[in-house]
């Protein structure tokens, strides 16, 4: 049993919780046990399970990528610029009456302010756990698995900070990132008199393990997999650690491997992925976007991290107005801010294309983009939707 217990002196175990141990079963499951004494656990679960194990390692910790480095000062609403969206060329899909209709997001990260005026029709609704039980209680708050899919009270997502169906954001970023996603609008145009999402018809589901502090581990796991069960086209992941966890490039491969495109942010330490690796982002999948930032110059960020082996593309990241919880907008900059523009372009390409494979949507991501030699990424590119579209083919819209 020893043989299957992690090593505290791993030089890839990131921030770990050495306390609490993700165990992999060959049965594909994951469990997360807590035991402050290691023979205790692995008496008592480790060994009456040897035959049923696939490996053990410690829990970790994620972080939101920090975005403090280029706060933009107050400002007032005629202050919006919505400067990326023109970058990237978004009226172009808009005018062609593609704006992401038909097509879900999953944005796991610190939860979403899922009351914002401009997200509140945005958001992926669960109708099985909406309207009255047979008491005539509120399904959304009845304490009952309504629906049966092992979440309860999951009518605008999950919690699993809280462990509730109940959906908030304390600290800013998943709202954020929701609204540069899909914040409601109709315009054809780019306007600086309000936030405008990329895909103003596509939805999110709001998926959080993220707080102040961070999260863990296992709350990634099981972020990923309520989101993978919900069906989602695309994942949208704006965090980042150190660690190199099996467990989790175990489950980005799952659902990668079914079809769901993962987008990872690449982190904003200025970094070679190559010599100082953060995952997700290093992960290596055919429908993983790694994505990095761009600034209103068309240059990559001076924050953002880089590599010509893991991070694909660049995208506008620098002070980008959104969604902030409490009916509020406003800047923030980073990758994390990068990463849901090119979620957004793929729900883009989807609504284009429903019958597009995965592939073929992420294929035309990358060949599409405005390039650049002094871009350190693997295409040397930054996203272009417009090309994109056309490079994915006539649209097959109805």
């Amino acid at each position: 049993s020893e043989d299957l217990m992690p090593s505290a002196k791993s030089v890839c175990t990131g921030a770990t919780v050495l306390s609490s141990y993700i165990v992999k079963f060959k049965s594909g499951e994951f469990k997360t046990y807590h035991f402050a004494d290691r023979e205790d656990f692995k008496k008592q679960i480790v060994e009456p399970n040897l035959e049923k194990i696939d490996y053990i390692e410690f829990n970790q910790r994620f972080e939101l990528e920090p975005n403090d480095y280029a706060r933009t000062p107050r400002f007032e609403p005629n202050m919006i610029d919505n400067w990326g969206l023109r970058m990237i060329n978004a009226p172009a899909a808009w005018q062609a009456g593609i704006f992401g209709q038909g097509v879900t997001v999953a944005v796991v990260d610190s939860g979403v302010d899922i009351n914002h005026p401009l997200l509140r029709n945005q958001i992926a609704y669960n109708s099985g756990e909406t309207g009255f039980d047979s008491q005539g209680r509120d399904k959304r708050v009845n304490g009952i698995d309504d629906d049966g899919n092992g979440y309860i009270d999951d009518y605008a997502g999950y919690d699993f900070v809280n462990n509730r169906g109940v959906m908030s954001d304390t600290v800013n970023h998943g709202t954020h990132v929701a609204g540069i996603i899909s914040a409601e609008h109709s315009s054809t145009t780019v306007s600086n008199n309000s936030v405008q999402g990329l895909a103003p018809r596509a939805k999110v589901l709001p998926v959080r393990f993220l707080d102040s502090r961070g999260g863990t581990l296992d709350g990634a796991l099981n972020s990923i997999e309520f989101a993978r069960r919900r069906g989602v086209q695309i994942i949208n992941a704006s965090w980042g650690g150190e660690g190199c966890s099996r467990a989790l490039l175990d489950k980005v491969k799952q659902v990668t491997d079914e079809g769901i495109i993962f987008v990872a942010a690449a982190g904003n330490n200025g970094s070679n992925l190559d010599i100082f690796p953060e995952f997700p982002a290093a992960f290596r999948f055919p429908l993983q976007i790694t994505v990095g930032s761009s600034g209103t110059q068309d240059l990559m960020s001076n924050f953002s991290n880089y590599s010509r082996k893991f991070v694909d593309v660049f995208a506008p990241g620098l002070n980008i107005f959104s969604t902030l919880p409490g009916n509020s907008v406003g800047p923030e900059s980073g990758t994390s801010m990068a990463a849901p523009f090119v979620a957004a372009a793929a729900a883009l390409l989807y609504s284009a294309k429903p019958s597009a494979t995965p592939a073929e949507i992420v294929n035309a991501i990358y060949g599409s983009v405005d390039r650049n030699p002094d871009f350190l990424n693997r295409t040397q590119g930054r996203l272009n939707v417009s090309r994109a579209l056309q490079i994915l083919g006539p649209s097959n819209l109805h």
